[in-house]
């Protein structure tokens, strides 16, 4: 049955919004009720009781639909996946070519502490790979541990080389940047992203 806006007096053939008996003028953009088949406006105090609730009700659909390994942490997904085959791909190249153009290096500890800090670093990265697609709880700390840890490793790994080989130029410091870079933007990501929050529950 069409009712009329009391304030306005237009139909309520096309409101804008309503929520069961509560109507939003379409021409004036008053909110009423219908009781006995007329239109009353909603007292005030009910009118912003109204309002609350509806932005409530929209801010928890937003909230919901923000769930899922979707949207930018597709980028660290990546990552996680890549990175360990990269890094282990990387780690073995190393040990060849050393051995083939440098084997009195071999002997050296120094090659040794940095290829464990390698295998730490895979070993580390598998298991926070697995943490973040199972979507546990405890996968934000992991990962910025993760984060941490590269721009730790990475500097031990550039000392030690710089003073294995003797030489350095502005190019043997780039991982050091790529990390603390990294770290610089998917830390506070992980920290107040609304996804990551409703994601990893488990």
């Amino acid at each position: 049955m069409k009712t009329l806006c009391p304030n306005c007096n237009a139909s309520d053939k096309f409101p804008t919004e309503s929520n069961s008996q509560n109507i939003n003028c379409w021409r004036c953009g008053e909110w009423y009720t219908i009781k006995e088949g007329k239109g009353i406006l909603l007292p005030k105090q009910e009118l912003i009781d109204h309002t609350y609730h509806s932005i409530d009700d929209k801010i928890s659909d937003q909230s919901s639909t923000l769930k899922g390994i979707y949207g930018w942490l597709f980028i660290p997904a990546i990552g996680l996946v890549l990175a360990p085959l990269k890094s282990l791909f990387g780690l073995i190249t190393g040990i060849g070519m050393i051995r083939n153009y440098a084997p009195e290096l071999l002997s050296d500890a120094r090659l040794w502490l940095s290829g464990l800090i390698d295998v730490f670093m895979i070993i580390a990265t598998i298991i926070v790979a697995i943490l973040f697609f199972t979507m546990r709880r405890i996968t934000v700390q992991a990962i910025i541990c993760l984060l941490l840890a590269s721009i730790i490793a990475n500097s031990v790994q550039t000392f030690l080389n710089v003073n294995m080989f003797d030489e350095a130029n502005p190019d043997t410091y780039m991982p050091i940047v790529h990390s603390i870079v990294y770290a610089s933007i998917w830390i506070p990501y992980f920290m107040m992203s609304k996804r990551v929050k409703n994601t990893f529950v488990n």
